[in-house]
């Protein structure tokens, strides 16, 4: 099991998303890395702490319906700044465009029953655009794929 974090807010870069499929449903996980570039004292509880990690932000499908929440997506993407009108392709061309891209969330620790223990949680509504923007930290992620950096 991962190391469960202060709860706080955390400065980020999104380095891959992954997509699991179940028997009856589907959850897409953005893995993010907690920023090592930031000496802000407001986060030396959080990035200060746990520079380097990761934390995971999921989006699961809707059992009955069998489709994902749009407006939970649309938190990221307006965090990521993914201008209106874009048009993505697709989980991969999603995962294209957010590589890089740096955005401040909300974790909180909290019990999971189906775990039984304390693990660390974002909620899709908890994710806002970064206060340190750095392009040239999303530059070296991007081009270290072979990505545009545009």
């Amino acid at each position: 099991m991962e190391e469960v974090f202060n709860d706080g807010i955390y400065e980020c870069i999104v380095v891959a998303t992954t997509v699991e499929k179940y028997k009856v449903t589907s959850k897409v996980t953005v893995i993010l890395q907690i920023r090592d570039d930031i000496s802000a004292t407001e986060l030396k509880n959080t990035n200060k702490v746990y520079a380097g990690y990761r934390l995971k932000l999921e989006y699961w499908q809707r059992k009955a319906s069998r489709t994902f929440n749009i407006s939970n997506f649309q938190y990221l993407c307006y965090a990521c700044g993914l201008p209106e009108g874009v048009e993505i392709n697709g989980i991969n061309g999603l995962n294209d465009w957010l590589i890089g891209r740096q955005i401040r969330v909300m974790q909180h620790a909290e019990y999971s029953d189906y775990f039984g223990m304390r693990v660390n949680n974002i909620a899709p509504w908890k994710v806002y655009p970064t206060k340190y923007p750095n392009a040239e930290l999303m530059k070296k992620y991007r081009t270290s794929l072979g990505l545009e950096t545009s």
